[in-house]
Parts: C-alpha cells; sequence; structure tokens
C-alpha cells in the first residue's frame, strides 16, 4: 500500500545518519507512530525513515517514508510504503536474497595478467 500522509511533518530535524534510538510516540488521525531509525540517502538532501504506526484498532504495520530536505522547511515526506506484519514477514528472505546479490564483484584490475603461450610438439 503506498499512502503519501498528510499533516505529517518529521520527528526529528536532523537526524545522524542511522539513528536507531526510538523516539517518543507521535499521534496523528487515531494511530501512534514511533520513528525506529532513519537510513541515509544517495544525497545529503534524502533519506528514509522507518516508523513503527498503530492504529485506534490494534492494527500494526512497518512505513518506510522516503524524505527530502528543502533549505526553507526542513525534512519533508515524499511518500511512504506501509508494510503489515505478514507483508514484512515475507519480505525478510527476499531481503536476504537482494543482499546476496547486491555483494560487489571481485576485482580482476589488480590480478596480475597471464598470458597463455603455444607449446610446441
Amino acid at each position: 500500500m503506498v499512502s503519501f500522509p498528510r499533516n505529517l511533518a518529521s520527528v526529528d530535524e536532523a537526524a545522524p545518519a542511522v539513528n536507531a534510538a526510538a523516539a517518543s510516540p507521535k499521534r496523528f488521525e487515531g494511530r501512534t507512530e514511533t520513528v525506529l531509525g532513519t537510513l541515509p540517502g544517495v544525497c545529503e538532501s534524502s533519506r528514509t525513515v522507518v516508523i513503527l504506526s498503530r492504529s485506534l484498532c490494534g492494527h500494526t504495520s512497518l512505513r518506510l517514508q522516503t524524505e527530502s530536505r528543502s533549505a526553507n522547511i526542513g525534512w519533508y515526506p515524499q511518500g511512504s510504503v506501509d508494510l503489515s506484519a505478514e507483508q514484512l514477514a515475507a519480505i525478510k528472505p527476499l531481503l536476504g536474497l537482494a543482499a546476496s546479490r547486491m555483494q560487489p564483484e571481485p576485482s580482476t584490475a589488480d590480478a596480475p595478467a597471464t598470458i597463455p603461450f603455444a607449446r610446441r610438439a
């Protein structure tokens, strides 16, 4: 489920590259949200915030929220993806698979070059 939150300002204005300390829960439109951590983006003006969200009816989800930074307004959300507990359990093995495929290939640039020569009979 992709959602674009309304009236949601970032909990922390200037988070470090990875912030694992949970902030105090904030209440928005009948739900409680707790920031679990902040992951750096590809540049200094982007990041992904990991948020635990609980509704009043007891539904819990994990939100991955992409944020950008503007000099005028600070951090603001660009979009988010909510994952239920079932989706989170299903994606866990896929993340392991993705991580194994994202390992850098060993560089052959530093290996000595070997030139085969023809053998005489």
